[in-house]
């Protein structure tokens, strides 16, 4: 699977971007680095740090998504390890569930914007030690710093934590209803609550994610095989929340995942928040349906799953990846040296969009 983060996923939007600096960053020593941090990043800055040490040892930039790509599967292995402990787990198909914690490990996300798909899967490991797996640490107060570090979009789940340990949550599934449709409706005022707050400049950095540069609706532009991924990506998730409601009572171990639906309802008019909280509805919320549904129902949400995963990956970056196949068949020396190189970047990508050239002449 890491080979593919490196030879399928182009090197668009977010990993586009990316990929300039670590090409500008082979030129730049130790203390460039440290002047660039102290200017231009405030929190996140851990994968500046993991670039400039591949760059160190002589590696391409496919290796930032390889590497964290590798440890993504490791950690979602580690949860499926430990959960085949547990007697709920032991009565379903095993290949069933290793084949569910494989499609939930959010590939495309780091693959194309590496920082928060990166971040909330470790954010996902420590929901899933503390309130399923029933693992309590220091370690899980370090990861949760270093996913706020990866990207500081991840600190949303603070309050969560924090309300789940105060036991503010539904206690009820006609609370949590009357809570959701209320919270629904009021999404539209989220701007205005924002500034209600003396949050300073992190103020203008959350409005840039609900009425700034990332809250257009652009994917709803372009032809069937742009948009047509992104609405079973979105039915998916609604299906993945329907069964949820149906199957997992509200208890002090699933309130995390009520006040996550309660959080996505209140940020659903702002597809760039809203889409950050649905990742964990695979993340984690999958996990939760293991415990708690029958196998017929996880064959369902398993289908659904194979089916939006198919459509979404497959479809939505079809132009290219078509042709690349081959390469993951080939000896690893091989596969390893058939990274999007910078002259292939350069080349394909507009500087101006993060898109390919391709897209935009085709309307994508």
């Amino acid at each position: 699977m890491g080979l593919c983060s490196m030879l399928l996923f182009l090197p668009t939007a977010d990993a586009y971007r990316h990929a300039e600096l670590f090409y500008e960053m082979e030129t730049w020593n130790w203390d460039e680095l440290l002047l660039y941090l102290s200017f231009n990043i405030k929190v996140d800055f851990i994968l500046f740090l993991y670039e400039f040490g591949i760059i160190q040892l002589g590696l391409t930039y496919g290796f930032v998504r390889f590497g964290w790509v590798v440890i993504a599967y490791l950690i979602y292995f580690y949860i499926y390890d430990c959960m085949l402990d547990s007697p709920q787990i032991k009565c379903l198909n095993r290949w069933l569930v290793l084949w569910m914690v494989i499609l939930v490990v959010p590939i495309g996300g780091i693959s194309s914007g590496l920082r928060y798909g990166f971040a909330a899967t470790l954010i996902s490991l420590v929901l899933c030690r503390r309130y399923l797996l029933n693992k309590t640490g220091l370690i899980d107060y370090i990861i949760i710093v270093v996913a706020i570090f990866v990207h500081f979009a991840t600190i949303f789940v603070v309050p969560l934590l924090v309300a789940n340990k105060l036991k503010i949550f539904p206690h009820t599934k006609k609370n949590f209803w009357i809570f959701f449709v209320v919270l629904f409706l009021i999404s539209s005022s989220l701007p205005l609550i924002l500034q209600l707050f003396p949050l300073g400049e992190i103020n203008n950095y959350l409005l840039m994610y609900t009425e700034g540069k990332y809250s257009d609706t652009s994917y709803l532009s372009g032809n069937v095989f742009f948009w047509l991924p992104i609405w079973i990506g979105q039915v998916a998730s609604l299906s993945l929340f329907v069964f949820f409601i149906l199957y997992v009572p509200i208890n002090h171990q699933s309130s995390i995942m009520y006040n996550l639906f309660l959080l996505w309802a209140f940020t659903s008019n702002y597809s760039a928040i809203n889409g950050r909280v649905q990742f964990f509805f695979y993340g984690v919320g999958v996990f939760y349906l293991l415990y708690n549904a029958k196998l017929k129902n996880i064959q369902i949400v398993f289908g659904v799953f194979l089916f939006s995963i198919i459509t979404g990956q497959v479809i939505g970056y079809r132009k290219h990846t078509v042709t690349r196949w081959p390469y993951l068949f080939a000896p690893y020396p091989v596969a390893l040296q058939m990274d999007y190189d910078v002259n292939w970047i350069y080349n394909n990508v507009d500087p101006n969009t993060a898109d390919l050239y391709l897209w935009q002449k085709s309307g994508h």
